[in-house]
């Protein structure tokens, strides 16, 4: 019943992209690049819109990508046409008790900004949770999971009034970034040439002008790369970040621990030599993308991949392939292989599908 749930409300969802999302989207190519290298600070971290998009879906809907849909289209149809989304179910409420109390289908996994606003029953919950949390008390599972809610609705209303941090400050000495819509610190004419350009790119994407969504895009690039501020990130680290993004090292690396596993499984049996020989190629292919896709994180980063839950579980991994391997070229069993490849191939498969923060963040202090 779950996952048939969710399979309904995925579909629904996507036929809502299919009817507003593709509507006002930035349909050129050259634009969705442009914007997807644009930094931005967030959560406390310099990172290009690319990864702003994946992990503020992710935090709001559930899945870094709805539907078919580019999730830097995604946020910027949100952003150009918020009247148009404010009655489509995109904030995540995966706690089926959290759904019965705002009064919800318990089989819908989703509820659109309008319904929270409507039926009020979210804000009546909210005094008692936030009286606990003033108090320092700890939440029930119960509670917390309707202050997510809450914090996803406040997302949600965020990215509608354009409260994106695209402009680094004009004094060195200031860690903050500035909303796009207000970047004081700068000369008056460079804060309103920001909030033309921020403007004029919004307008293209309502009226779905392409060439103009292009031209705005790069205006609005040049216009925030050319500021005079040393906080802007070198632009090999966004592209670094981008590529990243996109090719999900520690997915291709899951599929070759998987090809490993039936190659070495199946090259046990004497007269199947050549198995065995595929599948200890594909680990060691599996184990050097595993490896490199490690290191991204650690650049991109700046400390090692141990901050968080999510990030134990792509170290453990790498760490049990690599014994495994050093044991093949002692022992030549296969053994160490077979069952390195499997839990490899389990841990990343988990690493993806439960319900962990995946994001670069930074180190919390007591980690330093």
């Amino acid at each position: 019943d779950h996952w048939r749930s969710r399979l309904v409300t995925t579909l629904l969802v996507l036929l809502g992209l299919l009817g507003i999302g593709s509507a006002h989207a930035a349909s050129s190519p050259d634009a969705l690049a442009t914007i997807r290298h644009l930094a931005i600070q967030h959560n406390g971290r310099h990172k290009p819109f690319d990864s702003f998009a994946r992990e503020v879906l992710d935090r709001l809907t559930g899945s870094p990508r709805l539907g078919l849909q580019d999730p830097v289209e995604t946020i910027l149809a949100l952003l150009a046409s918020p009247e148009e989304w404010q009655d489509t179910r995109v904030i995540a409420v995966p706690f089926r008790p959290v759904r019965e109390a705002l009064g919800m289908d318990p089989k819908a996994t989703h509820i659109s900004l309008n319904e929270i606003v409507a039926t009020r029953k979210l804000m009546r919950l909210l005094p008692a949770l936030r009286d606990k949390l003033q108090r320092d008390e700890k939440l029930s599972m119960q509670e917390q999971e309707t202050w997510d809610v809450f914090e996803r609705f406040v997302l949600l209303n965020t990215l509608f009034e354009q409260e994106l941090d695209l402009v680094p400050p004009a004094a060195v000495t200031d860690p903050s970034w500035l909303p796009i819509l207000r970047p004081s610190g700068y000369p008056e004419e460079q804060q309103l040439a920001l909030r033309n350009a921020w403007n004029a790119l919004l307008t293209a994407l309502r009226e779905d002008q392409p060439e103009a969504v292009t031209s705005s895009a790069q205006q609005l690039a040049t216009l925030l790369t050319g500021l005079p501020s040393s906080a802007y990130p070198a632009r090999w680290r966004l592209r670094l970040e981008v590529l990243y993004n996109r090719l999900q090292p520690f997915q291709i690396a899951r599929i070759f621990y998987l090809l490993a596993f039936l190659g070495l499984l199946l090259g046990a049996a004497p007269t199947r030599r050549r198995a065995a020989t595929a599948g200890m190629g594909a680990l060691v292919v599996g184990f050097l993308i595993h490896g490199t896709g490690i290191a991204v994180r650690v650049v991109l980063g700046g400390r090692p991949p141990v901050s968080n839950f999510y990030e134990t579980m792509l170290w453990l991994p790498f760490v049990l392939v690599l014994i495994a391997l050093i044991f093949e070229r002692i022992y030549r069993a296969r053994y160490f292989g077979i069952a390195a490849a499997g839990l490899a191939a389990i841990t990343l498969l988990l690493a993806d599908h439960l319900p962990l923060d995946p994001s670069i963040s930074p180190v919390v202090a007591v980690l330093r």
